[in-house]
């Protein structure tokens, strides 16, 4: 095999990375051999292939041209080495892992938890908060399998599917001194202040301007890591807070909160579930996403 062959899983790690020193720990090798393999490789397709910028490399033209065909091939090689030959989730112990936020970790995870555990007691199903900004690495480099989340955010980088949908309400507390009906007006809307939810790690709003037009003048009186933390805030204080009706129903009697018809158009939203293209052809990731499919299928068709 000519040796340029064997230096193509690096290629595609600089373009995706675009810095030589995440490419070398991704890759398990030194800086130099990052390095040397680039130097290699430009050699063989007469181009630069990146650029080195302020804070590493960018892909040049001819790079990002030829990245899908890189990218597919590697996963057709890699679909015909043996572990991916074939899955059976009752012949060995195996895990996946899946990043999502709280409000997933109490309505659609018991779910996958209760029938994994009378099904496919072998398979150890790992829970982890979406805490970095860069989720679409993290799938990159298997440290998750899947996230689960709202479709709210395009990551033009990721697979997603739809797994089922819920609708959008504003949360308050039952015995609220201002809302003290099931529906409110927009008027009464803005005058309320809200807890937000940060998205992603960030400190951008989990609902902004770019899913319905108005939410961007809300009053903002708090800023939560989590969605259960906001309903548990809500029940507590006069502020309100926007929720899915799911986990609204779930804690209504813990924390005494109650949901109440939004004045807006278009409150439904998807549940998505996303993965790494690179994971496109591993049998136990395909087959994995199809039962949380099935789950998701029943429980909230």
């Amino acid at each position: 095999m000519n040796t340029s062959y064997q230096l193509l899983p690096i290629l595609i790690a600089i373009i995706e990375e675009k810095n030589l020193s995440r490419v070398a720990v991704r890759m398990n090798v030194s800086q130099p051999t990052v390095s040397r393999a680039l130097s290699i490789l430009r050699n063989e397709y007469k181009d630069p292939l990146v650029v080195r910028t302020a804070t590493g490399v960018e892909p040049t033209l001819f790079a990002q041209q030829i990245y899908p065909s890189l990218l597919k091939g590697l996963n057709v090689l890699n679909s015909t080495f043996s572990t991916n030959v074939t899955f059976d989730p009752h012949a060995r112990p195996y895990r996946f892992s899946i990043a999502c936020n709280s409000f997933i970790n109490y309505s659609l995870v018991p779910k996958i938890i209760e029938k994994f555990s009378h099904e496919y007691p072998l398979i150890v199903i790992g829970i982890q908060q979406i805490e970095s900004t860069d989720i679409v690495a993290s799938l990159r480099n298997k440290e998750c399998d899947f996230l689960i989340d709202m479709d709210i955010a395009p990551v033009n980088s990721l697979n997603k599917k739809k797994i089922y949908q819920d609708k959008l309400v504003l949360c308050c507390r039952k015995n609220h001194p201002r809302i003290q009906t099931g529906s409110i007006t927009k008027q009464q809307f803005f005058a309320e202040k809200h807890i937000t939810v940060s998205r992603w790690g960030t400190h951008s709003n989990t609902f902004t301007d770019a899913q319905i037009k108005g939410f961007d003048a809300r009053k903002i009186g708090v800023v939560t890591s989590g969605a259960i933390e906001s309903l548990c805030l809500a029940g507590k204080t006069d502020f309100v807070c926007l929720a899915d009706k799911t986990n609204v129903d779930i804690f209504k009697h813990l924390f005494s909160i109650k949901s109440v018809q939004l004045p807006f158009e278009n409150i439904d939203y998807d549940i998505c579930l996303y993965w790494h293209p690179t994971r496109n052809d591993d049998l136990a990731i395909r087959w994995f996403r199809k039962e949380i499919e099935e789950i998701a299928l029943e429980h909230y068709s």
